[in-house]
Order: C-alpha cells, then structure tokens, then sequence
C-alpha cells in the first residue's frame, strides 16, 4: 500500500475519507447478540470495498478495529489472513488500526501492513494510534504518545487522530466510552490547531460534533443493520462535510434483484442458495429470482469453452442437471418473493437453450445474448446480436438481461444507433430491460428510450458472490440518472406473480 507523501503541500480541495468500523468476524453466529451479524462480516467488508473502489473513490480508507470478534480464538489468524485479503483490494491508501477485540498490536500487523507515524495529504495530516484498553471498554493514551503527539502536530494544518475508542471533548455526546485521560490529549495540542477526531467502537456512531476547534465523529459499526460506513469530507481548513453509507437498501415496496446465480454456475464464486436469501431479507430486498445459465445445466465447462451450443443446439448437450438445479431450491421456494428462473441462453438457430419441460417449471426467464460468432467483422456482430436478440423476446422471456455488455465482453464499441430497434423490439414483446452492473455499465440512453416506449426496468444484481447479492445501490444512483427515482413503482418490472 502506497501511502501519501510526507508534505503539507495542498494536493486538492479537499479529501475524502472513508471510514469502517467493527466487523467483529466469526465464524460462527453471535447468539449472545444476535444483531451483530459477524458471521457476514467478510461478505460485508468485500461489499463496501467494492463500492468504495467503483463509486466513492475515496483518497484515503480508514479502519479502526474490531475486525474479528475474538482475539484468543482458533481461528484468528485464519480470519485476519481472510481480511487482510479483502484490504488488499482496496485501491485507495489504507490505515487498519486494532481494537479492543483484535489481537494485540504485535500480532494484528502480521497480517495487515503497520501505518506510518502519521502521513500528510490534501494539506492534512494524520495520525493513527493503537491505545490501551481501560475498564468498561474505554481507552487510555501513554505518556509517550503523548508526547509524540506534540511532536507530529506542528503541522500548519489540520490534524486527524484516528483511533478505536471515541475521543470527544467531555459533555458534548451521550457516548458511553472514551478516553480516561481526554482532557489531557486534547490539551496536548495547541487551542487554535484544527483537530478531527474518527473512531469506531461505538455500534450506534455519532457525529461529526464540533466543539470550538474540534470536530469529533464515530463511524457506525459494519456488523449491525443497516451496516454502516461512512465518508467524510476534509478541506484544508478543516471544515468536514459526513456523507453516509449502508450496505441496506432503502425502503422501496416490492424491490427486488431478478438475477441471482447458484452454486451451479461455472462463473460462481462462492454463491449459496440459504445465505443468498439471508443476505437478501437482511438488506432489505422484497423479492428474489434465481435464474441459472442455462447452457451450464446441459454442458460441462470444457465442452463450452471448447465449442458450446451454438451449432447443434440443443441436440448436443452432454448432461442435464436441471433436476439438481430444482432440488437445490425446492426448500426454499414456499418463500413468498422467492423464484426459480433460469437465464436463457440462444443457439445460432435462434432456438433458447432449454428443454420445454424444464421452462414450464420456472417462474421466470430472463434471456441472454453471451456469445457472438461473428466478432471480427462489425456489421455481422451487430446482424448476430439483433438475430439472437429478438429470438430470445420472440420466446417469451420476461426481462433482457444485460442489454449490450456483450459488445464490450467482445472488444466492440456499443452500438448506440440499435438503442431505438433494440427498445422497439422490448415494447413489441414487451420484455422488461435489466439495470445490471455486473462487469457492465448500464447506458442511460438506451434505458431513457426504453422509458419512452413504456418498456419496464428490470433490477439485476447478476450476483456469482455473496457479496454482489442485492447489491442495487449503483441502480438506484442509475435510477436517479434517468430521472425515475421518484417513481420506480410505476417504472419497475414488478416481478412474477407468486
């Protein structure tokens, strides 16, 4: 991790911050306390680095403790090894700071890289500290960092301290820890000097409180509903803008992510049916649909990267694991808002890629254009798709997966002038179109002429890991793009009847 140079140089207007808080992973579920939801907590935390990486972008990420639940466990490093991992992906610079339930500091960095002694960006400085733990979970700081503290702090401009334990000035929140010797660090520095204090520890959060030159603030913990995070905005001069953030979806009726995969996708990563409905209901989602590749229930992987359907069709399948697909999710499905699907594929005949047998047991079809034959010459490309692609509306899918992304998996240009025929067929057929973002970006255009035509918008996670799993936050930024936020209900496909 490459972290900011060592200068007061101003390097922007301003920085932003991310900041996350108290995972507490486990393994196992947390009976004692059966809010905090540790044993997501991976699946949170890739989550949030997903979002941080492709939407918030921020300058610099801060986590301040409690990354696992217990730091005398088995498992302890075999949980930190697993964070650490998903830190890895983090394209900001990264400060990982222990809490009061992580290893001690010798052991905690280990596993993640030790931060500097402090480090400038942005015409700020901070500085991360690793402070004892005291009676009734509050924290002291030693004579030593005390005075280092005094020393990293002639700087001319503002100053973060990061730590686990809120540092607030004495009366100014209802927060049940802080620091023994408060006082004492905040005198520590100069009265004029701008001082921004972030923690964690305190599941509720609070702030940003300002209390004359300081401004005091405590990131919600990650491991709660509705699993918080947060970024901060800092000038120069140190005045502080909070933007929050949830992995829980806001409260829309009748949402739903109509694109889920299983176990048995070849693309899958660590995709299963139960926690996928754990995760669906815990961040808020209404209704979900699980529709499997077709082409991967009739041929086994090497086939399909050998040659695949698109010659024989269905006439050259090599097994049928449609049996298995339907047992994986028979449990499940009394479930109100819960469907089995499938995502249809298409032969170069135009014929879907399933047994009629096997479509008249699903809930819904989402159809699918994921291969192109003719790649090397545009026209035959752009003939190829519009083919398959009415071939698919033509048999009776209820949502175009994925609308377009198959010229950008092919190396082409997306073809702008099929946005009018494409939303002509869907209005014809009328077939909903998917918001997906999965290696995709949706493009307004072609969904405001869908819009026009009264075609519906479909919401598709296209999740092949837990993490992606109703993650529809990008859909209804999207949503915003379009100008149809505030009316997703007349909008939205509304999903198959139960």
């Amino acid at each position: 991790m490459v972290f900011p140079a060592r200068s007061g140089k101003v390097i922007s207007d301003k920085m932003k911050v991310a900041l996350i808080s108290d995972l507490h992973y486990d393994r196992n579920r947390n009976v004692k306390d059966p809010e905090r939801v540790g044993h997501f907590a991976a699946t949170f935390l890739l989550r949030t680095v997903h979002r941080l990486n492709r939407v918030v972008k921020p300058d610099v990420v801060i986590i301040a403790g409690d990354l696992i639940d217990d730091p005398h466990g088995d498992r302890k490093s075999e949980l930190l090894t697993e964070l650490a991992e998903i830190v890895g992906k983090i394209t900001a610079p990264v400060i990982v700071i222990p809490g009061n339930h992580d290893p001690s500091p010798e052991l905690f960095y280990r596993y993640f890289p030790r931060p500097p002694d402090y480090f400038d960006g942005g015409g700020i400085r901070f500085i991360p500290f690793c402070d004892a733990e005291t009676p009734g979970y509050n924290a002291v700081r030693s004579r030593d960092d005390l005075i280092r503290m005094r020393q990293w702090s002639t700087f001319d401009g503002p100053v973060v301290l990061i730590q686990h334990t809120p540092l607030f000035p004495a009366g100014t929140v209802a927060c049940p820890y802080g620091y023994d010797n408060a006082a004492e660090i905040f005198a520590a520095l100069p009265p004029e000097r701008k001082l921004i204090t972030v923690s964690g520890h305190f599941h509720a959060g609070f702030g940003p409180i300002v209390h004359r030159n300081i401004t005091a603030f405590c990131v919600a913990s990650l491991c709660k509903s509705p699993f918080r995070f947060a970024v901060l905005e800092i000038t120069p001069e140190g005045k502080v803008t909070y933007l929050p953030h949830a992995l829980k979806l806001p409260e829309i009726p009748g949402l739903g992510d109509f694109h889920l995969h299983t176990g048995l996708a070849y693309c899958n990563e660590n995709m299963d049916v139960g926690k996928a409905l754990e995760l669906g209901e815990r961040f808020g989602l209404k209704q979900m649909a699980f529709c499997e590749h077709s082409s991967h229930l009739y041929w086994d992987r090497e086939y399909l990267q050998r040659r695949g359907y698109d010659g024989d069709g269905m006439s050259g399948h090599t097994m049928d694991r449609t049996e298995e697909y339907f047992a994986m999710l028979r449990r499940f499905l009394p479930r109100r808002g819960v469907y089995a699907g499938f995502e249809l594929d298409i032969d170069g005949c135009g014929r879907p890629v399933i047994f009629p047998a096997a479509r008249q047991r699903a809930a819904i079809c989402l159809g699918a254009v994921h291969r192109l034959e003719n790649t090397a010459e545009t026209a035959a490309a752009r003939a190829e798709f519009m083919f398959k692609t009415e071939a698919l509306l033509r048999s009776g899918v209820q949502v175009l997966a994925h609308p377009f992304r198959i010229f950008r998996r092919a190396g082409l240009s997306c073809p702008e002038d099929l946005f009018v025929p494409v939303a002509k067929l869907l209005q014809r057929y009328g077939v909903a179109a998917e918001v997906n973002y999965h290696t995709n970006d949706p493009e307004p255009e072609f969904f405001r002429e869908c819009l026009r035509r009264g075609v519906k918008i479909s919401f598709g996670s296209d999740a092949h890991n837990l993490y992606e799993v109703g993650e529809l936050s990008p859909h209804l930024s999207f949503a915003r793009v379009i100008d149809v936020f505030d009316r997703l209900d007349e909008v939205l496909y509304s999903g198959p009847s139960d």
